[in-house]
């Protein structure tokens, strides 16, 4: 949107509300969120809509409030505990086990990024102008274990790259 049109520039938490409310329709859109009757919502129907769409309690409780939705007491006071807590307890009714609740929370705790973005840092480290350190953390490796070989040029026929691009002289 424009708003960082300076490296010094930082993020401020106005100018990220726009950011904010696109990531929220994603995750937990508008249009479902007001289908819902949260006031009917037992502990059980939150839980399990915690774990559905893979969000925090926090984050819910940011959602409902920013589109002034109303929500019962006992659901209020489950939004103010940890996701963890809240899922972990022994409730009757839940769609997941704890085991399904460990293999979640073991994945959630890993760094992922798009293959497209690790392979763009790779070649940016091998180029120089990424430190192997950001590649590291990322993979999550000791720097030590990436070694950096900088890609071999080759000669380039001045005379082919001209004539390949049409700028070859015409004799």
């Amino acid at each position: 949107m424009g708003h960082f049109d300076s490296h010094d520039e930082g993020a401020s938490n106005g100018k990220e509300i726009p950011a904010f409310d696109f990531a929220a329709e994603i995750l937990l859109p508008e249009a479902m969120m007001r289908s819902v009757d949260w006031m009917k919502m037992t502990r059980a129907d939150v839980v399990n809509f915690l774990w559905k769409y893979g969000v925090s309690t926090k984050y819910l409780k940011n959602r409902l409030r920013r589109l002034s939705l109303a929500v019962p007491n006992d659901i209020h006071a489950l939004t103010d505990m940890s996701t963890f807590d809240v899922l972990n307890r022994p409730l009757e009714g839940k769609a997941f086990d704890s085991i399904a609740l460990g293999i979640r929370t073991q994945s959630a705790s890993k760094r992922r990024f798009p293959d497209a973005l690790v392979a763009t840092h790779m070649e940016a480290v091998a180029l120089g102008t990424v430190p192997k350190e950001t590649l590291a953390w990322m993979l999550d490796v000791d720097p030590g274990e990436i070694e950096v070989h900088p890609p071999q040029s080759r000669s380039v026929d001045l005379d082919e790259f001209a004539a390949s691009r049409g700028l070859a002289a015409k004799v």
